[in-house]
């Protein structure tokens, strides 16, 4: 629910600050919230501005604590002092130096600027934009979109604004002026020795326990995402209280399979006797335009997947209403399929670029993303194990670009925590030798235990994109703006014509790929998957997909540029 703009002075400045922060908090405000009053402060060095703030929030003048965190003490909030452990973006002003520190799977975002005179750091790229006053796109970062359907590492679509990693920690001295960034955390995979096997499964159990219940969640104040998945299933387990409420969203149709999230999902709540509402997320003709305006607007444009919110975020409209926050499963397991070569490990963490091979040769040349453009850190070290690198690039980019892009959607309308990403339990996996990491198998082993009568899902609830997609008042919509766009600056007007004129050429192709893919996950057992997986050959993008990620993309950069005038409104 709340996103925060944190901006440090080096010289004192003589501004209405507090205008110009209900300004910023008014746009950020999707049509179908009633958001809060925003929290401000500000002197003459610093001005702290919170979108919709809520009673989780830590604050203590300009500082802010997003999210929630174990054991908090008085320190919190003093720069250079120990960081707590949980899921959140810490914001420390002190008298001589300011800090910002990402929690251990950056689960939460965070930018930072700095030039001569000003030093900002957010959580939100439109209030910087709005704040800076101008928006300078990113060709990077379009590149990366059109090829993988995010913003790619480190990056932000204003080139001006830095990604903050995982378990890192900026220092800027407020005299001297000089920014310090530390990170000093492992992400390498190692089994650690000195454990004997039969012990890991005892200690992940317990450290998952202890890591839910030292956040000290308070029931009444949350609602549980539950899907028929391990990560879900774990917390429903250890969180199971009167006055939790859950959730299952998905389609109505989904209801009608009993192996799906939406029929396992109503189960575990059923047996444990907590509230329970299905989220019918259906789409409905005529909803396309509000759908990408809310999705656009709330998301900020990091991420192409629209598959969970085409009832145009109405659900989430509604959970903004009851005032409870989310609690979310993301896990530090990830997707644990077989890999056999790089492709397959790139793919599962969405680190996608651009390959001739894949029929992508179609976007600009401007855009594409090859492997210089992959950072050294995120590229496969010397003797590193296939499996080690997919888990380590799980952590070190689909976590924080994927996982916190789908999160910044939902904090536009509730609060997040995620107990699952801790870094006592990150630290667990991180020990784990491969053969009980591959597939979740000691996941597994100990989540099956938990509600052994209720198996886990084998489907989706969710739809299907490419099939809205290919709706024909969808596609009129897609390729009627793109058409007004034509003198754009961004794309040539070959290339946009190139994408109407092929818009769904190769839908049937896509579909099939897409279907198969959700019938062997349903009906194939997990060897056969695995054995498929293990074969499995490059893909492709379709048309149809690089025509959407071009439209989000000028719509984008249509929000940002509106951003950009509220210092002039």
């Amino acid at each position: 629910m709340a996103k925060t703009l944190f901006v440090c002075y080096r010289n004192p400045k003589d501004e209405d600050f507090h205008t110009l922060g209900n300004n910023i908090a008014k746009r950020l405000e999707p049509d179908n919230v009633k958001a809060s009053p925003p929290y401000i402060h500000a002197t003459k060095n610093t001005f702290t501005l919170i979108y919709n703030p809520t009673p989780t929030i830590k604050v203590k003048d300009a500082s802010v604590c997003l999210g929630m965190c174990e054991e908090v003490s008085e320190m919190i909030f003093e720069p250079n002092s120990s960081l707590p452990i949980g899921s959140y973006a810490l914001f420390r002003d002190g008298k001589t130096h300011i800090e910002i520190a990402t929690d251990y799977s950056a689960s939460r975002t965070v930018w930072y600027y700095q030039n001569e005179d000003i030093f900002i750091a957010t959580s939100s790229q439109r209030m910087a934009i709005a704040f800076l006053g101008d928006f300078q796109f990113n060709d990077k970062t379009c590149g990366w979109f059109l090829c993988s359907g995010n913003l790619g590492p480190g990056n932000s679509w204003d080139k001006r604004l830095n990604l903050l990693p995982p378990r890192t920690r900026i220092l800027l001295n407020r005299k001297s002026w000089e920014l310090k960034i530390s990170n000093k955390s492992n992400f390498n995979f190692t089994e650690e020795k000195s454990i004997h096997q039969h012990n890991y499964k005892q200690q992940l159990r317990e450290v998952v326990k202890s890591s839910i219940h030292n956040l000290n969640i308070n029931p009444s104040q949350w609602t549980l995402a539950l899907s028929g998945g391990m990560d879900s299933r774990s917390l429903l387990y250890h969180l199971q209280d009167k006055n939790l409420n859950s959730v299952t969203w998905g389609l109505k149709k989904a209801l009608e399979y009993d192996s799906s999230d939406a029929c396992i999902g109503k189960k575990l709540a059923s047996i444990t006797g907590i509230p329970h509402k299905y989220a019918e997320l259906d789409y409905r003709k005529g909803n396309f335009s509000a759908l990408i305006d809310r999705f656009t607007l709330a998301g900020e444009g990091r991420i192409d997947h629209l598959s969970g919110y085409f009832d145009a975020l109405k659900f989430w409209g509604s959970q903004s209403a009851s005032g409870r926050g989310i609690i979310r499963g993301y896990d530090a397991f990830g997707r644990k399929p077989p890999v056999k070569n790089e492709y397959q490990v790139r793919r599962a963490c969405n680190l996608e670029i651009f390959d001739d091979k894949l029929g992508t040769a179609k976007i600009p040349e401007k855009y594409r993303i090859c492997k210089d453009d992959i950072p050294i850190f995120l590229l496969r070290q010397e003797n590193e194990a296939l499996e080690d690198w997919r888990d380590r690039l799980w952590l070190q980019h689909r976590t924080p670009v994927t996982t916190a892009s789908l999160e910044d959607i939902k904090l536009a309308y509730v609060e997040i925590v995620n107990p699952l990403l801790s870094k006592k339990i990150v630290e667990i996996i991180q020990s784990l030798p491969i053969e009980l990491r591959n597939n979740k198998k000691i996941w597994r082993s100990i989540t099956s235990e938990m509600f052994p009568k209720v198996p886990f899902a084998k489907r989706e609830a969710v739809q299907e994109v490419s099939k809205i997609y290919n709706l024909p008042e969808v596609r009129d919509y897609i390729c009627d703006y793109l058409r007004a766009n034509l003198d754009s600056e961004i794309f040539s007007e070959p290339f946009l014509n190139q994408l109407i004129d092929s818009y769904g050429s190769d839908y049937k192709k896509e579909s099939f790929r897409r279907g198969l893919r959700r019938f062997i996950i349903a009906y194939m057992p997990k060897k056969i998957e695995n054995l498929i997986r293990g074969k499995m050959k490059s893909g492709f993008i379709s048309h149809q997909r690089l025509a959407v990620r071009a439209f989000l993309i000028l719509k984008v950069n249509e929000m940002y540029l509106a951003d950009a005038l509220v210092r002039k409104s």
